[in-house]
């Protein structure tokens, strides 16, 4: 039995391991920009990033983590993650 099998990959670079930030701003239409906590040389002050990238529900003001990444159209964070604080658990 011969076939063809066609995969598809996305491939991301990233800059860094883990940055932290704030939300500045969500759209209801599932994308927002974060405010970057001392952004290394290279990396954007605001950075864009996607609904479908974070790993928590999180709202404008909140604090995050995530990675910084790169796709076709520039920067981006991935795996954001809102960060608990103190005793919340």
């Amino acid at each position: 039995m011969t076939g063809t099998v066609l995969i598809t990959v996305s491939v991301f670079l990233f800059y860094k391991i883990m940055s932290t930030g704030i939300i500045k701003f969500w759209s209801e239409k599932g994308f927002g920009f974060i405010l970057v906590d001392d952004p290394e040389e290279g990396t954007p002050k605001e950075i864009f990033y996607h609904g479908s990238n974070s790993l928590d529900r999180v709202e404008m003001g909140e604090r995050v983590s995530f990675l910084i990444s790169k796709n076709q159209r520039g920067p981006c964070a991935v795996q954001v993650r809102r960060i608990k604080s103190g005793n919340n658990g």
